[in-house]
């Protein structure tokens, strides 16, 4: 006699292993293993009732290819698991041991979230109208519960019958302990592209993939904070795309990923201390309304620099996890970055000698797959990302490739880039998931119109802005490149799109195809410096900080971003200061060869 397994209700064609057996259930003149999964017999034969089959060949969507087996069989029932249950157990009655994780008494039923180490469900009791049901029952008890499952709107509960308290809860906490870090295991996928950066990040890309799926399991509240500009948001979306369908997983509640899972753009291209204190506000109600954990906050296209520090030290105080995945140049000593010591995981090119050509959204999307292999719909993000922050190489040129063969053409990447950019400029701080979702192609024909729409005001405004620059820019030949400067709030209208950033960067753009050789531009205002350069130049925008801070330390000198792209900040009484020390260093800088 042969065993054979029950597949169950929750699981798909990504659980089966080849050569194992698995037991066929016959309806309607076909086999399923459960209602996600059909059955083709190799044989072709015509099945005529429940038999044992043998998985041979996995056949996306929903399909396996099996061969028939013709011996007697018993049937191995798997242990029930929370994450297993679908609403094809509804009206059935099992019994699990379980942790009680929270008790909320409504003016009917008394609700209990219990937790089994695979998933939590929602169980609920009657003894009276606002009345407290089994009042014996206290947060954290282990109990063996008995619970007739029900199907509600769109989620799957049940009703507590009854329930035996453990009283030695070391071996239950033991195997919680098991399962929660078996379910945090990253996935197991290879990256999209052949790449040596992104080999050597992989221990640290696996362990932010890790982080991400036990705050899930943990019931951790996840904050997502990004860049707001094509590449961040690039990075957030592939993550979003990947923890969410895992929220509602774990919960069995397509309303749990308003409650765990929260996204916010932010304008500064570092941590900055407002955000920080929206964040730790938000998390410290929902703790003291709903009893939730210290959240888990990942800072996508920021987080490795200086200016981060005080807000991440912040959120440390509070109990909270953070990681960071993030291009910007970082200071490293003794192979770590300034940052390494408060953060619970980092990834960023610089830490293995890679450079800013690798995105924030390129790493996440990679991330994404370690996090849900199942992931869908974020094959063109990287090269999407790499346009949005002017990527350039192999590894970019790779992502390229892989966005085409999804439908993605380079133009119109490049027009949904500048699109992006130009939402961002508008939604400033809203998290806008709906509207996000379908500009990053939930909705491709959606995505195309809007596109299409935003394309024509997108060069009108541009076109606008160069004309007005071009009028009023100085230019010097210096030789070896040419030295741009504008007085670029006298040029902008704030608020407005483009930003001084894209401002700059159009400027920049134009100067480079005007003259055919290297050129530092430099957008001059009365508190900053936006500094955009071509390669050749060879300047690192925070190397020149880090000496303005120790030459003009009165100056209240701070900024960051890329070594040929960022902006440096100061009090407006020594901007003549800064701005000779900036040319005077330029002007002198020693190229790499």
């Amino acid at each position: 006699m042969i065993r054979v397994k029950k597949l169950g209700g929750g699981k798909n064609i990504y659980d089966l292993k080849l050569g194992e057996l698995y037991i066929a259930w016959f309806e309607k003149g076909k086999l399923f293993l459960n209602k996600n999964v059909l059955v083709r017999l190799k044989s072709r034969e015509q099945p005529t009732k429940d038999t044992p089959v043998m998985v041979k060949k996995i056949i996306p969507p929903n399909i396996v290819e099996a061969e028939k087996i013709n011996d007697e069989y018993e049937i191995i029932e798997e242990p029930i698991e929370f994450i297993n249950l679908s609403f094809d157990n509804a009206g059935e009655t099992i019994t699990v041991i379980c942790r009680i994780d929270d008790i909320y008494q409504t003016s009917g039923p008394t609700s209990f979230t219990l937790f089994d180490g695979t998933s939590t469900l929602r169980a609920s009791a009657f003894s009276g109208a606002g009345k407290r049901a089994f009042p014996e029952l206290k947060k954290d008890d282990i109990i063996s519960a008995r619970l007739l499952l029900k199907k509600r709107e769109d989620y799957l509960e049940s009703e507590l019958v009854s329930f035996k308290k453990i009283q030695n809860k070391d071996v239950f906490i033991k195997k919680l302990d098991s399962l929660i870090e078996k379910k945090s295991q990253p996935d197991k996928v290879d990256f999209l592209i052949k790449s040596e950066t992104l080999e050597k990040l992989k221990p640290r890309i696996l362990t932010i993939a890790k982080e991400i799926k036990r705050a899930i399991v943990e019931e951790r509240p996840i904050i997502l904070r990004h860049h707001a500009d094509c590449d961040g948001y690039s990075g957030a979306i592939a993550l979003e795309r990947a923890i969410i369908p895992l929220i509602i997983e774990h919960h069995k509640d397509e309303r749990a990923q308003w409650f765990y899972y929260k996204r916010a753009p932010t304008k500064a291209p570092y941590y900055d201390y407002s955000d920080v204190t929206k964040d730790l506000t938000f998390s410290l109600q929902e703790t003291a309304k709903k009893n939730y954990k210290e959240p888990l906050i990942i800072l996508v296209d920021n987080g490795s620099t200086e200016e981060d520090l005080l807000g991440i030290r912040k959120v440390k105080i509070f109990g909270a996890k953070i990681v960071v995945i993030d291009h910007h140049f970082t200071f490293i000593e003794n192979g770590r970055s300034i940052v390494d010591n408060y953060l619970d995981a980092h990834v960023n090119p610089y830490l293995v000698g890679g450079d800013k050509n690798i995105t924030a959204g390129m790493i996440a999307t990679e991330i994404a797959r370690f996090i849900n292999r199942k992931v869908s719909n974020i094959y063109f993000i990287p090269a999407l990302a790499g346009f949005g922050d002017r990527s350039r190489g192999n590894d970019f040129e790779q992502y390229v490739e892989l966005a085409m063969k999804a439908g993605y053409d380079k133009d119109f990447l490049k027009a949904l880039s500048e699109a992006i950019d130009f939402e961002a400029h508008y939604l400033k701080f809203i998290e806008s998931r709906g509207l996000m979702d379908d500009i990053f192609g939930a909705d491709r024909d959606r995505q195309h119109k809007l596109v299409k729409l935003m394309k024509d005001e997108i060069e009108s405004k541009r076109a606008q802005q160069l004309e007005t620059i071009k009028h009023f820019i100085r230019v010097e030949d210096l030789g070896r490149f040419v030295l741009a400067k504008m007085e670029i709030e006298k040029l902008t209208h704030a608020g407005d799109f483009p930003s001084v950033g894209k401002a700059t960067g159009l400027t920049h753009d134009y100067l480079v195809r005007k003259y055919k050789k290297d050129v530092l531009t430099l957008s001059i205002a009365c508190n900053f410096i936006t500094v955009r350069a071509t390669e050749g130049v060879g300047i690192n925008v925070n190397i020149i900080i880090h000496e303005l801070k120790q030459k003009i330390p009165y100056g209240f000198i701070s900024g960051g971003g890329h070594e040929n792209a960022g902006s440096i900040r100061f009090v407006e009484a020594v901007r003549d200061e800064v701005l000779k020390f900036v040319e005077e260093k330029v002007k002198n800088w020693k190229v790499k060869n």
